[in-house]
């Protein structure tokens, strides 16, 4: 696999996921084609526990990118990375001139 160059350097999956009602009470999960972005992939540091459960929002991942190409994205939207997918938490800008996009991310599905 050729690498980017630079601390991007890990090609993901973005893709938009739809809940389509099945019946009274399931739903079953559709898929935009998605597109691939290079990304810089890092965990966070430290997490709040009590009685050994997470309090905050559970944040596994964080992935920054560079968002020049003006496509939307927000929590509507997954990540896979390495055969795992994980679900967008929260988007938030990393510079005033919106270039960097940070995705705070939780995984919830492994080897799909």
């Amino acid at each position: 696999m050729i690498r980017a160059a630079g601390k991007r350097n890990q090609k993901i999956l973005i893709r938009r996921r739809f809940d389509i009602p099945v019946g009274f009470s399931d739903v079953d999960p559709e898929y935009s084609k998605g597109f691939y972005k290079w990304a810089k992939v890092t965990q966070p540091n430290s997490a709040t526990y009590f009685n050994s459960i997470q309090t905050d929002n559970v944040i596994t991942h964080y992935f920054e990118i560079i968002a020049n190409d003006g496509m939307p994205i927000s929590v509507d939207y997954e990540i896979v990375w390495n055969g795992s997918v994980y679900r967008i938490k929260r988007c938030r800008w990393l510079d005033q001139l919106k270039k960097y996009l940070l995705l705070e991310c939780e995984g919830f599905a492994l080897n799909e």
